[in-house]
């Protein structure tokens, strides 16, 4: 009987000591909070960090040679780097582009050359090189075969701002389409009936509530779709950095120019106030709906 518990104290006491294991709760939406894959990825501890994070972010700065008399303003967004290939934003003297490239290593030191455009019509635009006191510097190219003009880019920094909104707010979810009936009448007036891939989309203007800095009621939420509540609770993981997996939402945050994915994981920078406005939003996402429509792509 004594070495009966003796048995027992020794498995209690291996049970008790044994590490817990929390499971992380699952942020914006159905994102995972630990990215893998084709992303650089170090682990210090318990966080991982991505080893290009320090380039993400707003590099802004002019256009124009010395001698130039047009002297254009440049901003560069380097959204994420993953397997060598860069995904970017740029705005030139007004003009918004999507850009997309290529890191390399020159001289040892880092470079970017970014492009528009794809297959037999892409061409480069940027061509960039990492000095020091986080500055890049290069070469623009507004032509084809034309000598480029010079360009200085400094970063600027992230800073959490809780009353920054997004400007335009129409997203499409591209990832998770929906069958539905539609229906038409032929000459002889026979009706026919067929189905249709559709996508829920976001209402056309969603009411401009600051999750980060008002607190939310049910009254202001209860009648928004799905993905409008979605688009809200998210805003509020954009404002602290949070890099998103989904694409609608990526492609949404992607141009506002506050947004800088820099975090994996946000829980410990949310304010009480969001952490409320969240539990309300999520409780409400449960039991709204959507609208989906075709739309041709």
């Amino acid at each position: 009987m004594k070495a009966f518990f003796v048995t027992v104290a020794a498995l209690l006491l291996i049970v008790g000591c044994k590490e817990t294991v929390t499971k992380e709760p699952i942020l914006a939406g159905n994102v995972n909070v630990v990215r893998s894959g084709s992303v650089n990825l170090e682990k210090l501890g318990n966080v991982v960090v991505d080893e290009h994070a320090k380039y993400y972010g707003v590099w802004e700065g002019l256009i124009g040679n010395d001698t130039a008399a047009v002297v254009m303003t440049s901003l560069i967004k380097i959204i994420r780097i993953e397997d060598g290939k860069v995904r970017a934003h740029a705005t030139v003297g007004g003009k918004e582009m999507n850009i997309s490239g290529v890191q390399q290593t020159k001289d040892g030191k880092f470079c970017i050359r970014l492009c528009k455009g794809s297959g037999t019509r892409e061409r480069t635009i940027f061509e960039i090189q990492e000095q020091e006191g986080d500055t890049f510097t290069g070469t623009y190219f507004e032509k084809t075969g034309e000598p480029g003009s010079k360009v200085v880019l400094t970063h600027r920094v992230f800073k959490y701002d809780p009353n920054v909104m997004l400007q335009r707010s129409n997203a499409v979810d591209w990832e998770n389409p929906k069958k539905i009936k539609k229906s038409y009448t032929d000459d002889n007036g026979k009706k026919h009936t067929y189905e249709k891939e559709a996508n829920r989309y976001t209402s056309d203007s969603i009411p401009p509530l600051n999750a980060s800095a008002q607190k939310l009621t049910e009254g202001q939420l209860k009648n928004l779709r799905k993905i409008d509540l979605e688009v809200i609770r998210n805003t509020i993981y954009a404002r602290h950095g949070f890099a998103f997996s989904r694409a609608y939402l990526r492609n949404l945050f992607d141009r506002a120019e506050w947004y800088v994915p820099i975090a994996d994981n946000v829980n410990k920078d949310l304010t009480p106030l969001e952490k409320e406005n969240i539990a309300l939003l999520t409780r409400l996402e449960k039991y709204a709906t959507d609208h989906y429509e075709y739309f041709g792509r």
